[in-house]
């Protein structure tokens, strides 16, 4: 399996630069992408909970610092907040620890972390919240498989996107209020977001695989940030950052057996 230039550098690079920013109260550390767990993970808890069984283990993937993970360990017996990058994993792991919560470096693009993650833990629900818009598209066939490999037979993948018209929204509200500096700091690094429409995400797995259990638009909770101007400090936007988005609940198909010859 392939792996993406930026699987691994480029988000160390990202998460050792905010949690050396942690350390320093004057500078701004946050992630465009973290909001409060209020408004996200116990919002998503709503939509695929009733179809998870608890007795599998609850993974959120690419758990960044370790917010909604710890929210998601409040609710489940068994979860596991596993990133690409050592920094993220260390970070999340000394922020945001939870007795029934551990935190693990994996990349899905090593086949073999993928087989041996999964023999350690067998079938993984997976919890998974705006990453799929960061891996680019000649990868996401690769992530897919690494995914259902994950998944199993048992498992629930939930996910939530920006959708199909965030790349518009983000122009007309860059041009309305300037750039986000939690967003700047993301584009520096050299990792370039995306877009995955629910058409894209079907592709990826395809009804004859998954099966779509629930989904839905809805739009990303509000989010203050500060933005970037020109001669000056940044200074919070007099708008809130909410891009437009959907969810996703899918899971894998029972294998069908094999259907006897016609006579």
């Amino acid at each position: 399996m392939s792996r993406p230039a930026h699987a691994q550098g480029e988000w160390e690079t990202y998460w050792k630069e905010t949690a050396s920013l942690a350390t320093h109260p004057e500078t701004d550390s946050s992630s465009i992408w973290e909001v409060e767990a209020a408004q996200a993970a116990a919002k998503d808890l709503e939509r695929f909970q009733p179809f998870l069984k608890p007795e599998l283990p609850l993974v959120d993937l690419g758990c960044g610092s370790g917010i909604q993970t710890r929210f998601l360990a409040q609710h489940f017996p068994r979860v596991i907040g596993v990133d690409v990058s050592p920094s993220a994993v260390a970070l999340a792991a000394r922020n945001n620890p939870h007795p029934s919560l551990q935190y693990r470096v994996l990349d899905v693009f090593d086949a073999q972390a993928v087989q041996a993650f999964r023999a350690e833990h067998g079938d993984l629900h997976i919890y998974m919240r705006t990453l799929l818009h960061l891996v680019q598209p000649a990868s996401r066939a690769a992530f897919a498989e690494a995914l259902g490999t994950l998944l199993g037979q048992r498992g629930v993948l939930y996910l939530f996107e920006l959708g199909a018209t965030a790349g518009e929204y983000f122009q007309a509200w860059i041009h309305r209020n300037g750039m986000p500096v939690s967003l700047q700091r993301v584009l520096k690094t050299g990792i370039q977001p995306g877009t995955v429409t629910r058409e894209h995400v079907l592709a990826m797995f395809p009804p004859g695989r998954f099966t779509v259990l629930a989904d839905g638009e809805m739009t990303s909770a509000p989010m203050p940030v500060r933005v970037m101007h020109p001669g000056s400090s940044p200074a919070l936007a007099p708008e809130a950052w909410a891009p437009p988005g959907y969810f996703m609940v899918l899971r894998p198909r029972e294998p069908q057996p094999p259907q006897e010859p016609a006579p």
